[in-house]
């Protein structure tokens, strides 16, 4: 079974998102920057269907900080922000997909499960766009992602 799995943390495990604005706004010297969150998304393929909510809850997720996200709450919040996702590029080794796969085995998954992972950011709608190109450079340059 291929399937999506959208997480995100809850609104007082945000920790990450908040600083990356507080770091931004005053690095960057942004003014129009406001709200960013960010979800971990896994595409994950051949898991077989009876390990799939054992693996969103204890695998893809933190049962205390995160919540699971479906695909309709997703593209209900995009039209609230402007966003984009970052991937590995093809044969760029990903620490988080290879540490979903090794502990997806300690469930008794099959060894050919193969997981992808992405990071999708969703910043307030009215972000000027010469900032929003801004907070993208930002996040290349500090390693966070590759353009």
């Amino acid at each position: 079974m291929d399937k999506r799995i959208f997480v995100e943390k809850k609104a007082n495990f945000g920790i990450k998102s908040e600083s990356l604005v507080k770091e931004m706004t005053h690095n960057l010297q942004l003014s129009t920057l406001k709200d960013l969150r960010l979800i971990q998304v896994y595409d994950v393929f051949g898991l077989a269907e009876d390990l799939f909510e054992r693996a969103e809850k204890h695998v893809f997720s933190e049962q205390v900080t995160d919540n699971i996200l479906t695909e309709a709450d997703v593209l209900a919040e995009l039209d609230n922000y402007i966003f984009f996702a970052v991937e590995s590029l093809p044969g760029q080794f990903d620490q988080r997909a290879a540490s979903a796969q090794e502990a997806l085995l300690l469930l008794g998954s099959a060894s050919d499960v193969v997981i992808t992972t992405a990071q999708l950011y969703l910043l307030n709608k009215d972000i000027a766009t010469t900032e929003l190109e801004t907070v993208k450079h930002y996040l290349h340059r500090t390693g966070r992602f590759q353009i």
